[in-house]
């Protein structure tokens, strides 16, 4: 049975069929509207709780964006219009919900499409908390691989990964938020397997193959011991690539390779280290934003900085300022919507269009790199020089504010826009290191939305064209003598790794569970000259 691969490898276990449905709303009289609505209230603000705690772990800002979720104005309004029209607070609050998933459902792009998922959860959660009604837990009591219709993010994180050894869901997406959960679990894991629960009986044994993005269930002796064969070389891989993970990586002919790695928040980087980072090349802040409905001070943003750089020593930490809107609001700070939110007000544009966002992230970010020099700032979206030289005068302006010398801070961007591309030899003189993201690049430079999976042949970091303008950033940072990195999920693809270091990339940042593989390429590798 074919699907769509979102995470590599071979695994073979008995399967495990999963299902959950949503409470049913109770039968009852209504009471007075201040009673539903104080219930409605209680609920969520547990729910939201929980998801704040969530939020503080890896990967913490798919439950902190669930958060913001719950915590958003309109939904409230609208559950209170219908509890005030007479409804109980369970009716209007799955009602409303109900409402909400429709207009995920029928958005054209299918990023926000499989966002209805997501809206599902908080549903769900909300609803069992009200009702009264145990979450249906995954059983899984020996190593198995968990096939399901969908998994909802709050799922996938309760999973052992010792036991669930591979997932594999009739729906999904590869954009999904339960298949980012599965890759950075490590998790080999298929979606649109259609049928899988149709076909497959509980305990029956089933082999995933996530570098085929098949499922075989009643395969021929013949390739079940291809399957034996290809499985027992890729997990000694993996055991070899992890034994190896700390040690540098160098190829075959003596260049030394620095790997970094990507993280969300402080709970990531103990992962990251123990998986060989050499410093963390992309902290995404968006999750300090996103996990409250109130922007963080500039005290607590100084403190998490703070934190991480010291776990880090003294290995480099790269802090992204704040790359929200668009697709990524934020319940502290609403933004109106866009037609074409992934080439709207986001990052840069987002923060020099409403300083007060970016002046206090400056800020402590400066006063961190006093105490910790391993600190570097780097910005996103930029497209133009201009764009750059008033971060810095912002930057220097809260330095001499705060009676510091601004010089001392290794400002970069992120090359992922493509007038920053051919604008590359003019920013490289503005600024200390390049950081391509091929997610975004990827996407502008092809014109085609990364999460629309009727676009995947377009969505092709190889394609020449995605070659070419990461050629042409590394061939402008070499010009300028300012390292060139790249943090985009290429840099995590083994099957890049050969044509990204004759390009001349020699800086990789990736998902912490990727490094150990990454490496062990590298190590393999000979650079074309």
């Amino acid at each position: 049975m074919s699907g769509l691969s979102v995470n590599e490898g071979i695994v073979s276990a008995p399967a495990v069929l999963f299902t959950h449905s949503m409470p049913a709303v109770p039968e009852r009289d209504a009471r007075d509207a201040a009673f539903e609505i104080e219930h409605v209230k209680r609920a969520i603000d547990t729910v939201a709780a929980h998801l704040d705690q969530q939020a503080k772990r890896p990967h913490g800002d798919i439950f902190a964006a669930h958060s913001m979720m719950l915590r958003d104005p309109e939904l409230w309004q609208a559950v209170q219009a219908r509890i005030q029209a007479g409804a109980i607070a369970e009716r209007a609050w799955a009602d409303a919900l109900q409402a909400l998933a429709d207009d995920f459902r029928a958005a054209e792009s299918q990023y926000m499409r499989e966002r209805e998922a997501d809206v599902q959860d908080i549903a769900r959660q909300v609803m069992m908390e009200m009702t009264g009604e145990p979450a249906a837990a995954v059983a899984i009591e020996q190593p198995s691989i968990l096939l399901a219709r969908d998994l909802m993010p709050s799922d996938v994180a309760g999973l052992d990964s010792a036991k669930v050894l591979g997932i594999c869901l009739s729906e999904g997406g590869k954009t999904s938020h339960s298949a980012i959960l599965a890759r950075a679990m490590g998790i080999p894991a298929l979606v649109k397997a259609r049928g899988c629960l149709e076909q497959v009986t509980p305990g029956q044994m089933v082999t995933l193959d996530g570098f085929a993005g098949l499922l075989w269930f009643a395969p021929s002796a013949a390739v079940s011991a291809q399957l034996a064969a290809q499985r027992d070389a890729w997990q000694a891989e993996q055991h070899q690539a992890k034994q190896r993970a700390l040690q540098h990586a160098s190829t075959t002919d003596g260049i030394s390779v620095s790997v970094l790695a990507n993280i969300g928040g402080p709970d990531d980087v103990r992962k990251a280290l123990d998986s060989g980072a050499e410093g963390v090349g992309l902290f995404r802040t968006e999750f300090l934003f996103q996990r409250s409905d109130s922007l963080p001070t500039e005290q607590e943003q100084f403190d998490v900085y703070c934190d991480i750089a010291a776990a880090l020593g003294d290995q480099p930490l790269t802090i992204r300022s704040l790359d929200v809107g668009g697709d990524k609001p934020l319940a502290a700070f609403p933004m109106p919507s866009e037609d074409n939110p992934f080439l709207g007000v986001r990052g840069v544009r987002l923060c020099l269009k409403h300083p007060e966002l970016l002046v206090t992230q400056l800020r402590a970010i400066l006063r961190a790199h006093q105490q910790h020099r391993n600190i570097q700032l780097m910005i996103p979206m930029v497209a133009r020089v201009d764009e750059v030289r008033q971060v810095k005068a912002l930057l220097q302006r809260e330095a001499d504010a705060l009676g510091l010398d601004a010089s001392t801070l290794p400002v970069g961007i992120m090359i992922e826009v493509p007038a920053a591309v051919l604008n590359a030899d003019a920013l490289a003189a503005e600024v200390d290191f390049f950081s391509i993201g091929t997610n975004d690049l990827t996407q502008y430079v092809m014109a085609a939305d990364r999460g629309n999976t009727e676009l995947t042949d377009l969505i092709n970091y190889f394609d020449p064209a995605v070659l070419r303008a990461i050629e042409m950033t590394c061939a402008a940072g070499g010009k300028a003598g300012i390292p060139v990195s790249m943090c985009g999920e290429m840099a995590g693809d083994p099957k890049a790794t050969q044509q990204l270091l004759n390009i001349g990339l020699r800086k990789f940042s990736a998902s912490a569970s990727l490094l150990p593989a990454l490496k062990a390429q590298i190590r393999q590798t000979a650079v074309m000259k």
